[in-house]
């Protein structure tokens, strides 16, 4: 073999993963969801001291949504109640007394600055919004966790040939910054791998616009489709298909998705593709990421992904399975799947995937 076919074979082997990061590779989403529920707690209709206490209905059923979006929806219902919008009520400082001194208790048990504190000291933000982005970044930088066994994963991916990865985030950059300092993942996570929609864009790009993944990939000079995206959240998953990725893995592993059936259907739905088209396939655990990843580079080297991809999607979006040899969600009937990696065709039982 000549040397300019030899290295066309060995660019054709070529590829990237391009993860998320909140939710996907930390677990951070549970903690700002917690964060974000206590800041709107004083100005949730009808809430009361004695009302407020169990966040996880709210927190957990907006996770992932921007902070930005979920002001917005608490607006809607203090106009529908015919209430002030919570800036004006922020800006007058005229929130219930009693619901301030809950939300401080709170706030000193997540080691955020009681908004007493901050008032006396003239240090309260201008904006609810940027007080989130503080409280969220103070509070991730002592509770941030890596999701199981990323870790390893990613050392995995780090020792295949050919293979590289990046972060392709919504964050701002001292956000994950800080979370991967917090979770000691600096050895597997530089700094030099982090791409950020809100950082690196002006105006930010935050998803489900592509601008992020297209990034990750333009850097390492590589089109998309040879890219594969792992996300968390539909928004994520609309970007990655917007940007024409070759492989669109949903995640559910993290701890702030308690329906993993629920979520994946909704991954693999594509409501956030301008295409109306989801996720390829939905993992609930990094284990055999390695074995996905060959997959998919394999069947690109052999120029049959496209078959290949088209198998992984067969069946019908509200039927969804776990293969468990695998550890990846697709949609088909039980029974058994052919599964390709390490260069084998492997046969994969599948069994239903509990909720």
């Amino acid at each position: 073999m000549s040397a300019g076919y030899a290295g066309m074979a060995e660019k054709n082997k070529r590829i990237i993963a391009l993860f998320d990061f909140d939710g996907t590779l930390a677990d951070t989403e549970i903690v700002a969801a917690e964060v974000g529920y206590w800041l709107l707690a004083p100005y949730f209709p009808n809430a009361s001291a004695e009302t407020l206490g169990d966040w996880k209905p709210f927190g957990l059923a907006t996770a992932g949504i921007p902070f930005a979006l979920k002001i917005a929806k608490v607006d809607e219902q203090r106009a529908a109640a015919n209430l002030e919008s919570i800036s004006e009520v922020r800006n007058a400082r005229q929130e219930s007394p009693l619901i301030l001194s809950r939300v401080d208790e709170e706030r000193r048990r997540l080691g955020l600055i009681p908004i007493v504190d901050m008032r006396s000291s003239g240090r309260e933000p201008p904006t609810l919004l940027l007080q989130q982005k503080g409280d969220v970044i103070a509070a991730l930088s002592t509770q941030s966790r890596p999701v199981p066994f990323i870790q390893q994963a990613l050392r995995q991916l780090a020792a295949m040939a050919h293979v590289d990865y990046v972060v392709c985030t919504a964050s701002s950059t001292s956000r994950v910054q800080a979370c991967i300092d917090c979770a000691k993942m600096n050895d597997v996570l530089p700094g030099s791998l982090i791409h950020s929609g809100e950082s690196d864009f002006v105006p930010a790009a935050h998803k489900p616009k592509p601008w992020v993944y297209v990034k990750g990939a333009s850097k390492l000079g590589l089109p998309t489709m040879r890219c594969i995206a792992v996300e968390d959240s539909e928004s994520g998953v609309g970007a990655a298909v917007n940007a024409g990725c070759g492989l669109v893995v949903g995640y559910v592993g993290a701890a702030h998705i308690t329906d993993k059936l629920g979520h994946a259907t909704k991954l693999l739905a594509g409501t956030r593709s301008d295409s109306g088209i989801g996720a390829d396939i939905v993992i609930d655990k990094y284990e055999n990421l390695a074995h996905l990843v060959a997959m998919f580079q394999l069947h690109l080297a052999n120029g049959k992904w496209s078959d290949a991809r088209r198998q992984l999607r067969f069946g019908s979006v509200t039927q969804k399975f776990l293969v468990r040899s695998v550890g990846y969600v697709c949609c088909g009937q039980v029974g058994h799947t052919n599964v390709h990696y390490n260069g084998k065709l492997h046969r994969a039982r599948v069994d239903p995937l509990e909720a």
